[in-house]
């Protein structure tokens, strides 16, 4: 081996606001093992002590940022075969720590259907999605072994009703997309830590004038008098992991180039340019999608 075993998972937690989220530290204690101050199996010292001794065993240990209590699926009766299969302690841990008691609990790689069934359990709705055509019947299986399902018939048919919410709904066809359907940019980085060879930026000018048109993309002055004003850029900092990819690529003119140096994206430079009025309501129409998409003339959504 050239390195140390990769043994942990890293979570990451999102939340629309910077002040507002679920945090239920309190429902996710751990408890104690072994109690400090205990003797023999019997607790020692003055009877303030004990109490608080006492309390400390029922209320458990806060749990910190890296758990090494939650071990992998080694119970045959949760075990699925499934390769990615996460423990249900895990999952649990999360849903209670991030919801409350029938909030909505979404799993868009439902895979075994581990959160599904750790959601049914503690009371949440929930939502399971996967490519995979047994994700379904593992999801049925899954919770009448544990005895959240039962068979609901009625009007002649038979359907699978959860204890908590009601009937399980399969729903095969594709929900309707509400965004603008435009792709997200795409970083691409190497697992063998050998950066991606791209042509300089400097040489993509031309190409970046035909797409972009000679505009700068910073503050939507008009340079066709002149192009070669105009400098080629980053729309993402390679300081903050951008890349010299085509598609990461963009014109700014020297004073916007300059404002925006190796600390700010694209988008935080417009914002920052329209705070200041150097983004005149007249130049908007000159900014595009902020890069040179296949000649792409659509205004950048704010």
């Amino acid at each position: 081996m050239k390195q140390f075993p990769r043994k942990h998972d890293t979570l990451l937690w999102y939340s629309k606001s910077s002040s507002d989220w679920v945090f239920n530290r309190e429902d996710v204690r751990v408890p104690y093992k072994v109690l400090v101050g205990t003797g023999g199996g019997k607790i020692i010292g003055d009877r303030q002590n004990e109490a608080r001794v006492r309390e400390l065993q029922l209320k458990g240990k806060v749990v910190e940022d890296y758990w090494v209590d939650i071990f992998p699926v080694v119970n045959q009766k949760e075990k699925t075969g499934y390769p990615t299969q996460k423990p249900s302690a895990l999952n649990e841990r999360i849903i209670k720590a991030s919801s409350h008691r029938g909030d909505m609990v979404l799993d868009p790689f439902a895979g075994c259907a581990t959160t599904c069934v750790a959601a049914e359990r503690l009371g949440r709705q929930w939502v399971g999605m996967d490519i995979w055509e047994g994700a379904h019947q593992i999801v049925l299986d899954r919770l009448e072994s544990e005895g959240l399902v039962v068979e609901n018939r009625k009007r002649g048919r038979t359907t699978r009703q959860s204890l908590t919410f009601g009937d399980i709904h399969l729903v095969t066809t594709p929900p309707k997309r509400t965004d603008d359907g435009q792709a997200a940019t795409l970083i691409l980085r190497t697992p063998t830590g050998r950066a991606l060879r791209y042509p300089p930026p400097r040489t993509q000018h031309q190409k970046l004038l035909a797409g972009l048109g000679a505009f700068c993309q910073g503050c939507g002055q008009d340079y066709t008098f002149d192009p070669r004003v105009l400098e080629v850029d980053h729309i993402r900092p390679k300081s903050d992991g951008g890349s010299d990819a085509y598609d990461n690529l963009t014109l700014l003119c020297p004073p916007c180039n300059k404002e925006k140096r190796d600390h700010m994206t694209l988008t935080g430079l417009q914002a920052e340019n329209r705070k200041n009025g150097y983004l005149d309501p007249e130049n908007e129409k000159n900014i595009q999608l902020g890069k040179a998409q296949r000649r792409s003339r659509k205004r950048r959504r704010r």
